[in-house]
């Protein structure tokens, strides 16, 4: 267990490198053009699971475990094993986790996990990186008033968002994980401008994270298959 915490801790306090945003497409743009950006763009994440796939964090932590106590060589061969029988959750877990780091995140409560996704999302805000803010949400997104339905929408509205309001500027300095009715209770009921956010929905956490002084809130579901989280909402 302390081994997982250990590894929780670096994954929270991960700094990513930051991304130079696109320019902005122009009003007339060339077929070749078009299909450039078509191909730029965000795809539908998918999900699957393979027959045999470990899927309860317990059950995860228990092979973890069981591989920590070899030698070198079977932890090796062990842990490309237990790789294969992991669930792909690519798009409802941070970009690059990868072997032990990834099966660890797996290994989480459900709570920890939503940290995680939520410390990632608020690092690459900062960053600047429209594309991996992106890829860890779930459509439809309502990004502050506007719900939106398209990953191509919503990666441009990030890269105008990220441009116009200098996240590089900005320091996180703490975020405060809460459950709808947590969130009621210390904050009532939320403001008119936050009635379209969907913070009150089943398997759902607030992430209320400290932006340089100043509060931004993102809404976090956990996926159907109860594996991974995304993020569904952001305002600021």
């Amino acid at each position: 267990m302390a081994l997982r915490a250990l590894i929780l801790i670096a994954l929270l306090t991960q700094t990513p490198e930051p991304e130079v945003a696109p320019e902005p497409t122009p009003a007339a743009e060339a077929p070749a053009e078009k299909a450039a950006a078509a191909a730029e763009a965000p795809k539908p994440k998918s999900f699957t699971f393979k027959p045999g796939t470990l899927t309860r964090p317990e059950d995860i932590a228990k092979e973890l475990e069981k591989i920590h106590g070899l030698s070198p060589e079977e932890q090796m061969q062990k842990m490309q094993e237990l790789m294969k029988r992991l669930p792909d959750v690519r798009g409802l877990a941070p970009a690059g986790l990868h072997g032990e780091a990834y099966a660890n995140y797996l290994a989480l409560p459900e709570g920890d996990q939503a940290s995680v996704v939520a410390r990632h999302f608020f690092n690459q805000l900062i960053a600047g990186n429209a594309r991996a803010v992106t890829e860890v949400a779930a459509l439809p997104f309502q990004l502050e008033d506007r719900r939106i339905s398209s990953g191509d929408e919503l990666f441009q509205e990030w890269v105008r968002a990220l441009r116009a309001k200098r996240s590089d500027l900005l320091t996180l300095y703490g975020i405060e994980m809460l459950s709808p009715a947590q969130m009621e209770k210390k904050y009532g009921k939320p403001p008119a401008r936050l009635s379209n956010l969907p913070w009150k929905n089943s398997k759902t956490v607030i992430a209320v994270a400290n932006l340089s002084g100043h509060a931004a809130v993102a809404v976090l579901k956990q996926h159907p298959s109860g594996i991974g989280w995304q993020v569904v909402g952001y305002h600021d």
